[in-house]
């Protein structure tokens, strides 16, 4: 949610509230102690190989470069 209100519907009147004096910043939700905060899993299925569109996606998107696209879309890398 909060990449929806800082890049898509960035308003004055929609405030994101600190629970339990814990504010929602990007180190904060990287570090999993603002409460709110949600977890994405990408899974690929073994027996598709190394070579399958998803295993190769997953390894793209845990890649560097992969990991600055994740930041540059206002989501909060893993790294």
């Amino acid at each position: 949610y909060k990449y929806y209100v800082d890049k898509l519907y960035k308003s004055d009147n929609i405030k994101i509230l600190k629970i339990e004096g814990i504010e929602a910043t990007q180190e904060t939700m990287a570090a999993e102690t603002y409460p709110l905060s949600v977890g994405y899993y990408g899974v690929a299925r073994e027996s598709d190989g190394p070579d399958s569109v998803g295993h190769k996606f997953l390894e793209w998107i845990l890649s560097d470069e992969g990991q600055e696209c994740v930041a540059q879309a206002g989501y909060v890398p893993i790294r």
